[in-house]
């Protein structure tokens, strides 16, 4: 597979196109144009080079870069003393993240019929279950109130006469541009490692499929997206349970996994020619 792809470049070309259109609409969206693209594609192409292209019993020259990636050789030297950005985690994605994990996971705070509690927001005694001893079961380094600020802000959770309930089944910030571009980088770049570590045959094929159909009713479709919705949601939570059980803090063979579930549709744009088959 590998070596069919590596003589069909224009076919990868093609392809890696239609990739980076919505990749294109989200830059051009947001202010960001070519010059700042051409730089984050050089640097990228260069740390890629470096990590994952070495050559056993050779030295990763700054030459051997160049050639490999058409960087030009000045500019290989200046990003590699550059060096690469370590992803950071927005902190209001790792606790709150931890906080609807816990929440929606284990027993202590579920109801008989498996579903989160609803919490009143400080205990009226020593020990009764509230949502300020969900977040110090988690951090007493952070307030509950500060912690209830941020989950209010994100549309996660409401505070109804003085209880606090859990909206959504996963922590989905829909105001904090941070932590939404944090999830939105991680999903994506795992979906793509997935699907393209199958297309060039690596290893053990990762799962990815799909169903797509181009002539569905608009009115369906929204049943459809209903319907898919709530499957998919009962599939993470099941996924996130079981992992969550045997996950581990120290280990020798610790691995880092990602499990996604998309729907996605739009007006056809070009209605099929039913004379073709």
């Amino acid at each position: 597979m590998v070596d069919q792809v590596s003589k069909n470049p224009s076919l990868v070309l093609a392809v890696t196109r239609r990739i980076f259109r919505p990749i294109a609409r989200f830059l051009l969206a947001n202010g960001v144009t070519l010059p700042a693209i051409h730089e984050m594609v050089k640097q990228v192409l260069v740390e890629v080079a470096v990590s994952d292209f070495p050559v056993k019993g050779k030295a990763t020259t700054d030459s051997r870069i160049s050639v490999f990636t058409g960087v030009h050789r000045k500019d290989v030297k200046r990003l590699r003393n550059t060096g690469c950005e370590a992803e950071i985690v927005p902190k209001a994605v790792s606790l709150g993240s931890q906080i609807v994990n816990v929440w929606m996971t284990e027993k202590k705070w579920l109801s008989r019929d498996k579903k989160p509690l609803d919490l009143p927001r400080s205990s009226p005694r020593k020990g009764m279950k509230s949502f300020e001893l969900l977040v110090e079961s988690i951090s007493k380094d952070v307030r509950s109130r500060s912690v209830l600020d941020e989950l209010l802000r994100s549309g996660a959770v409401e505070v109804i006469d003085d209880y606090v309930y859990l909206k959504t089944e996963a922590f989905i910030p829909k105001e904090g541009l941070e932590e939404s571009l944090y999830y939105l980088g991680r999903g994506i770049s795992s979906h793509l490692n997935a699907a393209i570590s199958n297309v060039q045959g690596e290893e053990q094929p990762f799962f990815d499929r799909m169903v797509h159909y181009d002539s569905i009713p608009s009115h369906v479709v929204k049943q459809l997206d209903e319907y898919s919705g709530k499957q998919a949601m009962e599939f993470l939570k099941n996924v996130n349970r079981s992992a969550k059980k045997q996950s581990r803090k120290s280990a020798e063979d610790l691995e880092q996994m990602t499990v996604g579930v998309y729907i996605y549709h739009t007006p056809l744009k070009q209605p099929r020619d039913e004379t073709e088959k």
